[in-house]
Parts: structure tokens; C-alpha cells; sequence
């Protein structure tokens, strides 16, 4: 995929966000922030990993995987990557980050209404520090 359509995805993913935090609860954002987030960091992923120049032609990272053991997370991962996941800069932290934003996904998606933004700012927070981290292999200009 070209970084651009990325990026995009990206993007839509920052304006949820900002909209959530700038509204009177953010909780009235809960659907929306779980799948957008969950959206986002696969997007976010993928990026990192084609401007390491490690990801495969044509593959692509599913967010569920997240969800998986570690021993199976590896596995999925060197299907698609052309270097070791153990070589990859950064993604055992990214990998940890993930797996707080998948965690309890489907829950925040299909389930009932929380009654605690927390768990929606620390899924927030974890987004963030994954772009973070993806930056500093370049920029993703934000409109």
C-alpha cells in the first residue's frame, strides 16, 4: 500500500480523536474511538514497517493478531517481514502498546457503554506513543 493511503487512515484516525477529547465526554465517542484506533494502529504498523523496508510486497498486518501470544504473534509476523521480528527496532514495544489499544476492543465496540473514560485515554495514549515511535522514521503530515 502506498504511504499515502497510510497516512490517510492516519489521519482519520487523529481527527476522531481530536474530536473525542475536545467533546463534552468522551465516552459518547467509545464506538467510534475502538474502532478507529484499532483502524489507525494497523495502519500505523505497516508504515513503520515498510519504511524499515522489512514488510513483504503485498502483505499486511491484521490487528487481531495483537490479541495472539507472543510465539504466535512472532509467527504471523515472519510470514510477512523479510528480516527477523527479533531484529526489528522497537517492536517489542509497539507489540505491547497494541495489545493495551486490541485488549478489550471488541468489548468498547459491541458491548455495553463504560462508565470510565479512563480506559479509553490510556487506549488513547497508547496510540499516540505508536505514532511517536513511527515518526521518527518520518513525518505524518496532519491536516
Amino acid at each position: 500500500m502506498q504511504e499515502s493511503k497510510h497516512a490517510d487512515a492516519i489521519k482519520e484516525t487523529m481527527r476522531t480523536i481530536d474530536e473525542a477529547l475536545k467533546g463534552k465526554n468522551i465516552l459518547d465517542f467509545q464506538r467510534r474511538l475502538a474502532s478507529m484506533l484499532s483502524v489507525g494502529l494497523q495502519h500505523l504498523v505497516e508504515l513503520y514497517l515498510h519504511r524499515l523496508y522489512v514488510i513483504k510486497p503485498g502483505a499486511f498486518v491484521k490487528h487481531e493478531w495483537f490479541l495472539m501470544g507472543d510465539k504466535n504473534l512472532k509467527a504471523k509476523f515472519s510470514a510477512i517481514l523479510t528480516q527477523p521480528y527479533e531484529e526489528i527496532e522497537n517492536i517489542n514495544e509497539i507489540a505491547s502498546l497494541a495489545r493495551d489499544i486490541e485488549g478489550d476492543r471488541n468489548e468498547l465496540l459491541y458491548g455495553s457503554p463504560i462508565g470510565d473514560e479512563n480506559r479509553l485515554k490510556e487506549k488513547i495514549g497508547s496510540f499516540l506513543e505508536i505514532k511517536k515511535i513511527v515518526e521518527k522514521t518520518g513525518d505524518i503530515i496532519e491536516s
